[in-house]
């Protein structure tokens, strides 16, 4: 069910990009999204994954910059940023749990 709570905010990026064709309107549904499921998981478990928080704030800074520079490149390298943020905490975990 987490799975599908984390895959939220995208599916609704692609539905409503596939039924508009208007990735700043998607892209607007997805900021609304994303803090959406912050609020349900506060007021459900009143805890937010950090993770989460991570993906709100890089969706909301990079999907604002598209909106406001009507530059869709912002939103695509939002995947980028993402991976590049969780990289080094990824690394130092495994090598923790190496030693």
């Amino acid at each position: 069910m987490k799975f599908l709570f984390d895959l939220f905010p995208i599916l609704l990026f692609f539905g409503a990009y596939s039924y508009t064709n208007d990735i700043f309107l998607a892209t607007g549904v997805t900021i609304a999204a994303t803090f959406a499921q912050v609020v349900y998981s506060w007021i459900r478990h009143r805890h937010v994954d950090k993770m989460l928080w991570i993906s709100l704030v890089l969706i909301t800074v990079m999907g604002g910059l598209t909106i406001v520079f009507h530059n869709k490149q912002f939103i695509m390298w939002k995947p980028t940023v993402l991976y590049i943020a969780i990289y080094p905490s990824t690394r130092w975990r495994l090598a923790s749990e190496a030693k």
